[in-house]
């Protein structure tokens, strides 16, 4: 029983040798930077349609029966992930402040991308997408964001100052310090 369990894990051995030993000698090939070297382009291009608000632009990316994962959900096929770019177009502020994308990485099939977008009441979503690309198409997305509300500085000085003792919203920074330290002992 030992040595058949041994031939088996020298078996898994070899044989995980060798599928490595095979897409390594694979990887430099021009087969193989071909079927990668668009990648890149192919999450640019949707970047730049999404940006646009350009719906059919940017479904064109997607395969039909793509995955997008969002932090809200995960939606599968072209129909879900259109009905989510829809609602993201609705609360985009393309006019006052575009989303833009601040950088990318490609490696092979695997694109990333880092992105800030300002919604329509300016809440600022800083983000990341991450794209797989299989056979010319966007065949999975993820998307992380980072939501920074929107508030006036005259809304967030009020209710600091209201939440403050009497009489510090009128001192000096320097005295605030002064008070601060004194009030510790």
């Amino acid at each position: 029983m030992l040595i058949r369990g041994l031939m088996i894990l020298l078996l898994a051995a070899l044989g995980a040798g060798y599928l490595n030993t095979k897409l390594s000698a694979n990887a430099g090939t021009e087969e193989h930077q071909e079927a990668y070297a668009d990648a890149g382009s192919i999450a640019a291009q949707h970047n730049e349609a999404f940006a646009a608000r350009d719906i059919d632009a940017a479904m064109s990316a997607y395969a039909p029966d793509a995955v997008l994962v969002l932090p809200e959900g995960i939606f599968s096929g072209a129909e879900s992930i259109r009905e989510q770019m829809l609602k993201a177009f609705e609360n985009g502020n393309q006019d006052e402040a575009p989303f833009v994308v601040s950088g990318s990485q490609t490696a092979d099939s695997l694109v990333y991308t880092n992105w800030t977008w300002t919604m329509a009441d300016g809440t600022v979503l800083n983000g990341s997408d991450t794209f797989i690309i299989e056979h010319g198409k966007v065949a999975k997305q993820t998307v992380s964001y980072t939501v920074i509300p929107s508030a006036p500085v005259e809304d967030m000085s009020e209710d600091m100052v209201g939440d403050m003792p009497e009489g510090m919203d009128e001192m000096p920074a320097d005295d605030m310090m002064d008070s601060a330290d004194s009030t510790d002992s």
